[in-house]
């Protein structure tokens, strides 16, 4: 019977089965679109050897179709996790406002809860661990600084010569706040020689009108009854802090003066011997109790 005499309706239904195909007989050009369904594959009959590299692409998969059980260990690595895909839900802590995260070892870390106002975090007296401990002092930053100084001698200030501004303009600084509420750090050196009994003082103030008026730092740091006849230059120092509550350009400078009516001279500075003036801007959340 010559082959061509076969025809499909010469076929009975189920006649011819897997056994009548050769091996490779049937080419997936012999197969139409959508012929096999799956009711038509057996289970297991498609095993991961049968897939090629990147035939199944992410819209042939179902949503919620692939669950943790199939995923198999270590098998998302880093780089398959996009930047910033995993949130703190998804860690093993229980993380609320205020909490600090550290690490207790290798690849392990643990939730250390917020302390209470004022606390400040220190090192275990172990250095294993971050704690919480009441607020010392914390280091003082500045924002801004400046310095001045001066060396020239000036002598025989008595006490008919009154408040002596020591080096005039030569012995200032000048500066403009940048708000009412900015604070300010002073330090002071005078360096003098007081000849004769006596008692004198001497401060910084500071002006925001040209010496208009002008206004101290406080009392005058006295110093009583030196030794007559002093020979040798030496240095004294002051710390203040204010806020000058203005915007206008301000004005720094050190004054010295003997007590009406005690005897003695004071003569101040020397070639080697300068009298010195620091001024530090603070940032605005600094407390003056801290300093």
């Amino acid at each position: 019977m010559a082959l061509t005499q076969i025809k499909t309706t010469g076929i009975a239904d189920d006649a011819v089965t897997s056994a009548k195909i050769p091996n490779d007989a049937i080419t997936s050009a012999l197969i139409a679109d959508d012929a096999i369904t799956s009711a038509l594959i057996a289970d297991d009959a498609i095993t991961s050897a049968l897939i090629a590299d990147d035939a199944v692409v992410a819209a042939a998969i179902a949503d919620d179709a692939i669950g943790s059980a199939a995923i198999a260990d270590d098998a998302v690595v880093t780089a398959a996790i996009a930047d910033n895909a995993v949130t703190a839900p998804k860690t093993d802590l229980s993380i609320v406002q205020g909490d600090v995260i550290y690490g207790t070892g290798t690849d392990a870390w643990a939730r250390l809860a917020k302390g209470t106002a004022d606390q400040v975090l220190t090192m275990n007296s172990g250095a294993t661990a971050p704690e919480w401990q009441t607020g010392g002092y914390a280091p003082v930053h500045f924002t801004r600084a400046w310095y001045d100084s001066y060396a020239t001698q000036e002598s025989n200030i008595d006490k008919d010569t009154g408040a002596h501004r020591v080096g005039g303009t030569n012995l200032e600084i000048v500066w403009t706040p940048p708000s009412t509420s900015a604070r300010y750090l002073v330090w002071a050196t005078l360096h003098y020689r007081f000849d004769g009994g006596g008692q004198w003082g001497w401060t910084c103030k500071f002006t925001s009108n040209n010496w208009t008026s002008d206004s101290n730092f406080g009392m005058h740091n006295s110093m009583s009854y030196e030794t007559p006849d002093a020979v040798n230059r030496r240095p004294d120092q002051q710390l203040w802090h204010f806020h000058p509550n203005t915007t206008n350009e301000c004005k720094l400078g050190m004054w010295v003066q003997i007590w009406y009516p005690h005897s003695g001279t004071i003569d101040v500075n020397a070639s080697n011997q300068k009298s010195k003036l620091y001024l530090f801007e603070l940032p605005n959340n600094t407390s003056f109790s801290g300093i």
